[in-house]
């Protein structure tokens, strides 16, 4: 009996990770189910992904209950899979998946199978980050930023935008850079320098773009050559400042 009849008995044997399991195989092609004459040649192997990690979140997998969810709203998205995901997302989270805490945060900032709304986004990211998630941190960072759902405080902003930073987010330490930049541009310096060196190349033209100002053109000038490898209206930016230093690219 090959690996595939085995998993499959066990599948249908009721056995909820071998149900988890074939149904991720089917989701992402390793196997796949021949369609019938005039049928999509995907769809049946979809419906055979849905079927076995069904089967599997009903028996109470959370695991299964995450990847259902993520399959139904972001591979196979409409109104009414939506409704189903969110579900599922709802009953993992009550058994503490963080994932799905900010699935159900992300869906309620879209809009997703539901009004837009913003300040139940914030519950659900407030409690992922509580519980140490990263994502939950910088994505509530964002809302205090922009005041979405939730009072705008920069200086909540920044604590949980330091709190995603410190669990490595690339992106925290250029928007908390960004948020200093005009008030302490040597402290916006060494969160951008922090970006730098995890490969954010955006951080890269704001210290080139800072130093120029400060007057410090030859250190800028690496930055900003950096920089330009973004292409589009960042590389436009860089070279605008080469220009201005007197430097060609």
């Amino acid at each position: 009996m090959n690996n595939e009849e085995d998993l499959r008995n066990k599948a249908l044997a009721g056995d909820a990770e071998a149900q988890r399991e074939l149904g991720n195989r089917y989701r992402e092609f390793d196997l796949m189910i021949a369609p019938a004459e005039g049928e999509d040649r995907f769809e049946p192997t979809l419906k055979e992904a849905v079927y076995f990690l069904s089967l599997a979140a009903e028996q109470g997998l959370v695991e299964a209950q995450v990847d259902l969810a993520n399959m139904l709203s972001l591979e196979l998205p409409t109104q009414a899979n939506y409704a189903t995901a969110l579900t599922w997302y709802e009953r993992a989270a009550k058994k503490g998946n963080l994932s799905a805490l900010i699935r159900l945060g992300m869906m309620a900032e879209q809009g997703q199978g539901q009004p837009r709304n913003y300040p139940l986004a914030a519950k659900y990211y407030e409690r992922a980050a509580d519980k140490g998630h990263m994502l939950g941190m910088f994505n509530l960072a964002l809302l205090y930023r922009s005041g979405r759902g939730v009072e705008a405080s920069p200086k909540k902003a920044i604590k949980y935008f330091k709190k995603a930073s410190d669990k490595g987010d690339l992106y925290a330490p250029y928007y908390i850079g960004e948020m200093l930049e005009f008030e302490n541009p040597d402290e916006a310096r060494s969160w951008y320098d922090t970006a730098a060196a995890r490969g954010l190349l955006e951080a890269e033209l704001k210290i080139g773009q800072l130093l120029h100002r400060q007057g410090h053109n030859r250190e800028a000038l690496p930055h900003l050559r950096r920089a330009v490898k973004l292409g589009g209206a960042a590389a436009r930016q860089a070279l605008t400042t080469l220009e201005e230093i007197g430097f060609e690219q």
